[in-house]
């Protein structure tokens, strides 16, 4: 008599970390023990369609809850990193060994993707400091390469120019706004930057591309100005793993058997192909503080065809924005990374502020504060937002914005504040 014996289809990778991480932080996190027991899930043979199940978890309960989550001993945690806590209180993320050397594998992985060799030499102009990840992250993974490393940090620009032009690095590591500094400067002081030893940046904490990838007003001032490759990159500390581009430049590649990413619509339903959605995540071999469906409150579009490059995992597109910076503007929705976009086409404009209130009935007012030479015109500007943004919100001209800056330190990664948000 014949039998039917049910096959059933071995476990991808992905699929065996993701039971691994159920079993894991069922046995070492109360809190997390409480969700799982409440949807009633068999952790033996957690899978994909599980996960589906667990609530989507904010910042608000991360904090809230921490104690609960974290899954490693004090004895186990090396190191201690910070948010940056731009939109709400830090979180300190707690990392074992095992999550450092994670962390050095994932920014090995990124770089590659670069094309970089350990024969380069890179120069980092972010805070190695203060608790920071991406510094730490950085200089890890170039460890990890064995190439050169030159951990300048935050520096004056003057530091930075009398560095590239002694140890001459092939690399820089910046945020994009300071690399436009970086020119002028050079530009101001006689410097050759067009034949310096710099060929490639990756640019950190700001975007370079539109959803269309490509350069943005803010990638294309670099590049007209000085000729290297730029790479665009997003990471959060939460998820302590980064998405970087590839050289054809199509969107932030994701190192897969570190992350499981969905991409949520307000209704925390998945977006459907090529619409915005909130970016989620679920860490993969994380021992301190293992997260499962945790929304980063950052805006994307999600991209699971085959890149050019031949990798067939998903990407995501520049972030446009916060959740919390979703606006509805006389009945538009709209990100301020919209509005800036077109700002920084104009070379007029030395400086912008974007505040954001509500009347008296809780509608958004969005005003635009810009540094302008005095005198200056900003018709064609004001035409050129309205035609990209469909409306046109309250302008507000000064010959510096100093003043209002000063109550707003540069953030970690050198970056000024842009949104000030008062709702």
């Amino acid at each position: 008599m014949n039998k039917f014996i049910e096959v059933t289809k071995p476990l991808s990778a992905k699929e065996l970390k993701l039971q691994v991480l159920a079993n894991y932080v069922y046995r070492k996190s109360p809190y997390w023990k409480s969700v799982l027991d409440a949807q009633n899930i068999d952790i033996s043979d957690f899978g994909m369609e599980d996960l589906q199940k667990l609530p989507v978890l904010t910042k608000g309960v991360l904090q809230k809850n921490m104690n609960e989550m974290i899954c490693a001993a004090p004895s186990e945690i090396i190191d201690y990193v910070c948010t940056s806590g731009t939109t709400s209180s830090p979180v300190h993320i707690p990392l074992t060994n095992n999550d450092l050397e994670r962390l050095a594998y994932n920014e090995y992985q990124s770089i590659l993707r670069t094309g970089a060799t350990r024969d380069d030499i890179f120069q980092i102009c972010t805070t190695l400091d203060k608790q920071f990840m991406a510094g730490m992250a950085y200089f890890m993974g170039l460890k990890k390469l064995g190439a050169g490393v030159i951990r300048v940090g935050i520096e004056p620009l003057e530091t930075q120019w009398k560095t590239i032009l002694s140890i001459r690095p092939s690399y820089l590591i910046a945020v994009p706004s300071f690399i436009v500094k970086l020119i002028d400067y050079a530009k101001e002081n006689g410097i050759d930057y067009q034949n310096c030893s710099v060929k490639k940046i990756i640019c950190i904490g700001e975007n370079i591309r539109d959803l269309n990838f490509e350069l943005n007003a803010l990638g294309s001032k670099i590049r007209k100005q000085w000729n290297v490759q730029l790479f665009s990159t997003y990471a959060s500390t939460e998820m302590a793993t980064s998405f970087t581009e590839c050289l054809e430049g199509k969107g932030g590649h994701l190192n897969s058997d570190l992350l499981i990413i969905e991409c949520l619509d307000e209704n925390n339903k998945h977006t459907a192909p090529g619409e915005v959605g909130e970016l989620v995540v679920t860490t993969l071999d994380i021992e301190g503080l293992p997260l499962i469906r945790y929304k980063t409150g950052d805006l994307c579009i999600l991209h699971t065809g085959l890149c050019e490059c031949g990798d067939i995992g998903p990407r995501i597109s520049p972030i446009l924005g916060r959740t919390g910076q979703r606006l509805k503007y006389k009945g538009t929705t709209l990100y301020p990374s919209a509005i800036f976009d077109v700002i920084n086409k104009f070379q007029l404009v030395q400086d912008s502020l974007l505040t954001i209130e509500k009347d008296e009935v809780a509608n958004d007012i969005i005003k635009i504060h810009l540094a302008v030479n005095f005198g200056a015109s900003v018709v064609k500007l004001k035409s050129a937002v309205k035609s990209v943004v469909r409306v046109l919100p309250e302008f507000y001209l000064y010959e510096t914005l100093t003043p209002m800056r000063k109550k707003y330190k540069v953030d970690r990664k050198r970056k000024l504040v842009k949104v000030l948000d008062f709702r």
